[in-house]
């Protein structure tokens, strides 16, 4: 018997956010938004099993094999207010359909700080 381990980055908000957050390709590696530009940080290193082998690749049972334990990627904090974030990418949704436009981006900065508080953006069908 075999057993592969595999990790999956967790988005506890689901598709809130998805194109500032980003997301993650089928090799788990980061392809928009924040996972992209933390890529090195989140993704950790593999681990490995290293086997010996003869000559026709097949493993030589008496010698065993070494492991190296992955190492766990870092953890990205940030904030976000999932009510601000929730109401613009409604609104963003509504001007869409009402523009009948294909997308929407919809950032939103604190006038005072001009500190972005939070930005999505839509696309349709």
């Amino acid at each position: 018997m075999k057993v592969d381990e595999d990790y999956k980055r967790y988005y506890p908000c689901g598709s809130l956010a998805s194109k500032v957050i980003g997301f993650t390709g089928g090799d788990n590696q980061g392809i928009i938004g924040l996972e992209v530009k933390y890529e090195e940080i989140l993704r950790g290193q593999p681990g490995k099993i290293l086997t010996t082998t003869d000559a026709r690749g097949v493993e030589i049972d008496k010698l065993g094999e070494t492991r190296e334990k992955p190492i766990e990627g870092k953890s990205l904090m940030i904030s976000l207010d999932v009510n601000i974030q929730e109401f613009a990418q409604q609104s963003a949704l509504k001007v869409m359909e009402k523009k009948a436009g294909r997308t929407c981006i919809y950032p939103a900065d604190e006038s005072t700080e001009w500190r972005n508080i939070c930005m999505c953006q839509c696309a349709g069908i």
